[in-house]
């Protein structure tokens, strides 16, 4: 349980970094996620299962909010928005080019004050995008 409260503590610390370097800009007017359209300062993220958790917490109609807008994401299978610990989860199809800045902006165009960390590796402590 330790464990799971110190890296809950570590994602909302990560959130308030993003929010505080900028990372909380006002999204695009478009209303479709783009995957021609990336931020170039923010990394691909490789094929596999990430989490990443979203500050302010989701109620229960943010999260399927936000789970209906990702499930149309170019790139993006399986997603779950979940309210209980406030965290998206999702896999990256192989070859997709998916940014974890696009992902941000999609939800910034459901909440403009949510703020989402840097997807991790589920059943991982590493972030690594682009590995």
């Amino acid at each position: 349980m330790g464990v799971n409260v110190n890296l809950k503590l570590f994602m909302i610390l990560l959130a308030a970094c993003a929010l505080a370097s900028g990372a909380g800009a006002a999204a695009s007017s478009t209303d479709a996620p783009s995957a021609a359209a990336p931020d170039a300062a923010s990394p691909v993220i490789s094929p596999g299962r990430y989490m990443t958790s979203v500050m302010p917490p989701l109620d229960h109609d943010m999260s399927a909010r936000v789970e209906k807008a990702l499930k149309n994401f170019p790139g993006l299978e399986a997603v779950q928005a979940r309210a209980d610990d406030s965290s998206i989860h999702f896999t990256v199809k192989a070859n997709a080019q998916v940014r974890a800045a696009q992902i941000q902006k999609a939800v910034e165009k459901i909440d403009a004050g949510a703020v989402t960390t840097t997807p991790i590796l589920e059943h991982s402590l590493t972030v690594a995008p682009g590995l």
